[in-house]
């Protein structure tokens, strides 16, 4: 399949989905100048990067967790008698 594609105005160049086959929303590509030649692939994730983006995952979801266990901790407002105690202290 072959097509001319054009830039904007700001020189941006928009391509078609058509040419994306079985991209998912938010794929990423790397674009590689070589000459007048310009390659696009998709981006392949390391294994690295992917077990570091798990573990950040995981580390956010225990934050979660543990913000969640100390809002049900909490108590509810203190009473005065409580406020001019740690006043005092």
């Amino acid at each position: 399949m072959t097509r001319i594609l054009a830039t904007d105005e700001s020189g941006d160049l928009t391509i078609p989905a058509e040419f994306l086959t079985g991209a998912a929303p938010h794929a990423r590509y790397v674009i590689e100048k070589q000459g007048r030649v310009i390659r696009l692939e998709p981006e392949i994730a390391s294994d690295k990067k992917t077990r570091a983006h798990q573990d950040w995952r995981t580390w956010l979801d225990g934050l979660d967790a543990l913000t969640a266990k100390l809002n049900d901790a909490s108590t509810t407002n203190p009473s005065a008698v409580e406020i001019l105690s740690e006043m005092r202290r």
